[in-house]
């Protein structure tokens, strides 16, 4: 179906017999012009289609084409949607030498880097997330210039807070021996990385402090997971004689 242009569709919903006239000249002056919608003008109508299909259940059965072209127009619309905003994406990502590529549809998902970014157009909500962990700042519109802006505060917080691998790798094996303790467990038996998260947190707390504590910042799960993926890039993940597998998303055991 060829695309209309005309965000003001929207007010037509109402009146579904204005919405199908206005569905098939705006498509026709698309097909004319062989211009590509804004996103904005694919949110707009397919909002339209959306708000006048649920009133076809008090007209009867002689809507029932309507009911369907209406359908069929909102499944067209989306997909639409998504083909532009991909364009949008791989164009504001380009100066940074960042290749988005789409990995998921339901719901639409892009890698974008190290971070995967999750898109809700109905909401017109996005989230950036690190092995499947959400990221401070990471909520945005679906505007692409947006979505940049988190990807870069996102991604400038976690190469902040990073822990140097060799420090990690003293944290880790000693996170790894306590838990032992802990459990009555022996040296060599795998644990969950995901339970050590805890006692890697308090091993990289500064000693000493007290009421300071509450101002540090929290060693979230997602900083964990990208501190993990740096060490196992440069060391190999080789911890006290004991190797430390990951899965794809999270953390998996020692």
């Amino acid at each position: 179906m060829p695309l209309p242009t005309d965000p003001a569709v929207a007010a037509l919903a109402p009146d579904l017999k204005k919405l199908k006239t206005a569905l098939a000249a705006l498509a026709k002056t698309q097909a004319q012009a062989q211009s590509t919608p804004s996103l904005g003008h694919l949110r707009a109508l397919r909002a339209a289609c959306e708000t006048a299909a649920p009133q076809l259940t008090h007209l009867g059965t002689a809507t029932a084409a309507l009911a369907a072209e209406l359908a069929t127009a909102v499944v067209e619309l989306e997909n639409a949607q998504r083909w532009e905003f991909g364009k949008l994406l791989q164009t504001a990502f380009e100066p940074l030498g960042v290749v988005p590529k789409k990995v998921g549809d339901a719901p639409v998902q892009y890698r974008v880097g190290a971070l995967t970014l999750a898109v809700e157009f109905k909401t017109d909500r996005s989230r950036l997330r690190y092995a499947q962990c959400d990221l401070g700042g990471g909520e945005t519109s679906t505007r692409a210039e947006d979505i940049v802006k988190a990807y870069k505060n996102c991604k400038s917080a976690l190469d902040k807070g990073a822990t140097p691998p060799d420090a990690l790798a003293v944290a880790l094996e000693n996170a790894y021996r306590g838990l032992l303790a802990k459990r009555r467990l022996g040296f060599g038996e795998r644990v969950d990385l995901v339970d050590m998260h805890r006692e890697v947190a308090a091993e990289l707390r500064p000693k000493g402090l007290t009421g300071e504590t509450k101002t540090l910042q929290p060693y979230t799960k997602a900083m964990f997971s990208y501190d993990l993926g740096r060490l196992q890039s440069v060391l190999r993940m080789q911890v006290a004689n004991c190797r430390a597998a990951l899965t794809t998303a999270t953390a998996g055991s020692a």
